[in-house]
């Protein structure tokens, strides 16, 4: 994998932001079907795994101290809160608390942009 990294990492990082914004607007709305919202989550975490919680830090095309593997943390940590919220938001009886769980889906949504965009940042200015 290190060999294509470098290379690699920008396009993947583009296909991340664009999987996230999909679950981003499926999420956002308000008949999301649950087993859209599942196969979304489950393809996400996919794709993470696959692209970014296997890469080693020495693999991670940057200069300097940045701490990949507290990011690698993080985002195997909001994975599990997705599958976990998604648990909620499926079972809710009521209207609020179906919406108080859809929150919470988007807000994880939304860290993991941010950390795609941290590590644009990162990429951005190793070039």
């Amino acid at each position: 994998m290190s060999s294509t990294l470098p290379s690699d990492l920008p396009d993947r990082l583009r296909e991340l932001q664009q999987l996230l914004e999909q679950c981003q607007l499926t999420m956002a709305d308000p008949g999301a079907e649950g087993a859209t919202v599942a196969k979304q989550i489950n393809e996400l975490g996919n794709f993470l795994r696959e692209h970014f919680l296997s890469v080693t830090a020495d693999e991670f095309p940057t200069q300097g101290p940045q701490p990949w593997s507290s990011i690698q943390t993080e985002l195997q940590r909001t994975l599990r809160l997705l599958s976990t919220e998604l648990i909620f938001w499926r079972s809710a009886r009521s209207p609020e608390r179906r919406q108080h769980y859809q929150q919470r889906l988007l807000g994880h949504y939304q860290q993991l942009m941010d950390f795609s965009g941290a590590m644009q940042q990162w990429v951005d200015a190793t070039n």
